[in-house]
């Protein structure tokens, strides 16, 4: 399996839509203007995180929000949120590359701690269990 992962970029908008429906069964639009997109990848402090196969399509994403803090002498700590592998791509170790990616982000960017949001839909906490 050849993926790379990057920092998703304005064209990518649609490709991270995509991906964001499959976070609902059944899959649900995802209404996220080009305003709203280009606001989020102005934040220096996200990165949204797309995996892409040999022919640069996106087959999963993540979310990584780094929070300035005023405890641990300022460190600051981040968030991982939105998780999600296309449908066709489960099951191959996407989500786990990802949090390896994003954990390299937080430890560059000197977090103290890296935290992942867990959905409280059943069928996605029994797939995370699963998956370890």
């Amino acid at each position: 399996m050849a993926i790379s992962i990057r920092p998703a970029e304005v064209h990518d908008l649609r490709a991270v839509r995509g991906l964001l429906a499959q976070l609902h069964d059944p899959p649900t639009e995802i209404s996220c203007s080009s305003t709203t997109w280009s606001q989020i990848l102005a934040n220096p402090n996200r990165t949204v995180l797309l995996a892409m196969d040999r022919e640069e399509h996106a087959v999963a994403t993540a979310d990584l929000l780094i929070v300035p803090n005023l405890t641990h002498g300022g460190a600051p700590w981040g968030i991982v949120e939105n998780i999600v592998v296309d449908r066709a791509w489960r099951h191959r170790g996407l989500d786990e590359a990802l949090m390896h990616h994003a954990t390299r982000v937080a430890r560059t960017a000197g977090c103290h701690t890296l935290r992942l949001a867990s959905s409280t839909r059943p069928a996605a906490r029994r797939r995370s269990r699963n998956a370890n």
